[in-house]
């Protein structure tokens, strides 16, 4: 699923090919915004990558669904 941040203002329009995840998204956003992300979220930010950086380490990313439908991925 792609992931879109507009905002000119802040940063110049690129395209990311590195994986990132929706627990993401609350961290990038706060940062963004010059607010501290509350210490018990998961997730990082991605300002980083939309300010210019090439890329960050990467993090594994993991779905799971409830028992009766058996659905699990991981992908790194």
């Amino acid at each position: 699923m792609p992931l879109i941040f507009s905002c000119p203002a802040l940063f110049k329009p690129r395209r990311v090919d590195q994986q990132v995840r929706l627990i993401d998204v609350y961290p990038t956003l706060a940062d963004l915004l010059g607010m501290q992300a509350d210490r018990r979220a998961q997730g990082r930010s991605l300002a980083p990558l939309l300010r210019g950086q090439d890329s960050m380490a990467p993090e594994p990313s993991y779905s799971h669904m409830s028992s009766e439908g058996k659905w699990h991925a991981l992908r790194t």
